[in-house]
């Protein structure tokens, strides 16, 4: 059997769309800053353009939690799957860190991965330069 010359196909449908690009999940910057191997500043610019994972709440807006003799916080997970470790059924919300930023009150912190060994706390002192 032989090919003796170039087959060319052609529709006319339109191209397809390409499909928005999904943002990081935050588990590696999760271990990167734990084991020191990045620092804060980076550790934050990583969270911005990452996927979280955050409790849906009853109401508009972000979940606040009060902590007494600390700043308050807005729990985070680095992935569904350590969200549904800790909160088990939840309803829950994806986000990039920036949107949640965005959205976030002055004077409050992030907590990330509560409930595992290695949570993060980031505090409103480190977000404002990211705003």
């Amino acid at each position: 059997m032989s090919a003796t010359g170039a087959l060319t196909l052609t529709t006319d449908a339109a191209p397809a769309e390409v499909p928005p690009e999904v943002p990081p999940e935050l588990g590696h910057a999760v271990h990167e800053l734990v084991t020191r191997q990045i620092d804060i500043d980076q550790f934050v610019d990583r969270f911005l353009v990452a996927r979280v994972y955050a409790l849906c709440p009853v109401r508009p807006g972000l979940f606040v939690m009060s902590r007494p003799g600390n700043v308050p916080i807005v729990p985070v997970w680095s992935t569904i799957r350590a969200l549904g470790h800790v909160m088990g059924g939840f309803g829950w919300l994806a986000w990039t860190g920036a949107e949640l930023v965005a959205q976030l009150p002055d004077g409050v912190g992030f907590l990330i991965d509560d409930g595992l060994p290695c949570s993060i706390a980031i505090p409103p002192s480190v977000l404002p330069k990211h705003r």
